[in-house]
């Protein structure tokens, strides 16, 4: 069965998404209501993953909702490229 991968990139005010392999973008407030935007967006269909950078404290809102949602998530390292 496919599944898509999706991208978070995540900032204090707004975090946009990019789905993989279809090239959906979506960008959302950084809150629940974003939040709540996003299962939406995914709309039941199988999600293999939902991958972010950590930015700081921005992103534990993001994780915790996620993960309480049943989403898989997964964590990337920051970039060391100066």
């Amino acid at each position: 069965m496919h599944q898509d991968t999706i991208g978070a990139d995540i900032s204090k005010d707004h975090i946009d998404l990019h789905r993989l392999p279809g090239g959906e973008r979506l960008r959302i407030p950084n809150d629940r209501k974003g939040f709540v935007a996003i299962l939406k967006w995914i709309g039941g269909l199988p999600i293999d993953r939902i991958v972010y950078e950590p930015t700081g404290a921005y992103h534990k809102a993001f994780e915790r909702f996620m993960i309480a949602q049943g989403l898989p998530v997964g964590v990337t390292p920051p970039s060391t490229d100066a």
